[in-house]
């Protein structure tokens, strides 16, 4: 059975289900859809500035190649939203108190997806790469304690890293939040990023390996690196038999 990747809620029951927590950049994870069937790929690249056919929420798919069950997908990105860090002016964009909400709208959850922590490295937060990557590990902490509560079984977690940001975000709309100390502190993700997956037996994907920010802002992802970073994702849950 194929579990579903990205910020998805699958309508049949049948099929395992799959949550990602994000932030703006929930899109690259509805940017790749396979057949529950076939296994057939259907790469799709909706973007921030790439625009999105079939609606910037939920859509639905069917194979071409096969008579494919179809299913709605819905997303649960936040602009804006860190790990565990309060926006002075937005407490509500603190990841961490709406995830166990989030998780009880989903399950039961068989995976859970997790890349937050640039918007933590904007200038009025002051926090490193770890402080960071320990925020997500607190994230990780709530979905396995919280899941094994309500839904009676833990998911598989994938932690990752998140991409890094441009050198050209001195020059972007985004330069008065972030600084070329924050370009260098998500150069660090990886590092800090992987040791809070080894610690808490979570699958890691380095992002940065597979996307690079888009040269309008240097902060959110390019059509391609959607489409990029949704076909790693795909091949980490295969390979790790999710």
């Amino acid at each position: 059975m194929f579990p579903q990747t990205g910020i998805y809620y699958v309508t049949a029951k049948s099929f395992p289900r799959a949550t990602l927590y994000n932030r703006t950049d929930w899109h690259s994870f509805q940017g790749l859809n396979r057949c529950a069937n076939c296994l057939t790929a259907h790469p799709r690249a909706p973007n921030r500035y790439g625009g999105f056919t079939g609606g910037s929420k939920g859509f639905q798919i069917q194979n071409e190649s096969c008579d494919c069950i179809k299913y709605l997908k819905l997303g649960e990105g936040c602009n804006g939203r860190t790990t565990a860090f309060d926006d002075p002016t937005e407490l509500w964009k603190n990841g961490l108190p709406y995830l166990k909400p989030c998780l009880n709208t989903y399950k039961p959850i068989d995976i859970v997806i997790l890349m937050l922590g640039t918007n933590d490295l904007n200038n009025s937060f002051n926090v490193s790469a770890k402080e960071i990557a320990e925020g997500a590990g607190k994230l990780v902490d709530v979905i396995t304690e919280f899941t094994s509560d309500k839904q009676g079984f833990i998911p598989k977690i994938i932690l990752v890293s998140p991409p890094e940001i441009g050198e050209r975000i001195k020059s972007s709309p985004f330069s008065e939040k972030y600084d070329e100390d924050a370009i260098e502190s998500s150069r660090s993700f990886p590092e800090y990023y992987k040791k809070i997956a080894e610690d808490k037996d979570c699958i890691f994907l380095k992002a940065s390996d597979y996307a690079e920010p888009s040269k309008e802002d240097s902060l959110h992802l390019s059509p391609d690196g959607h489409k990029a970073l949704a076909e790693a994702l795909y091949k980490t849950i295969i390979s790790n038999n999710c």
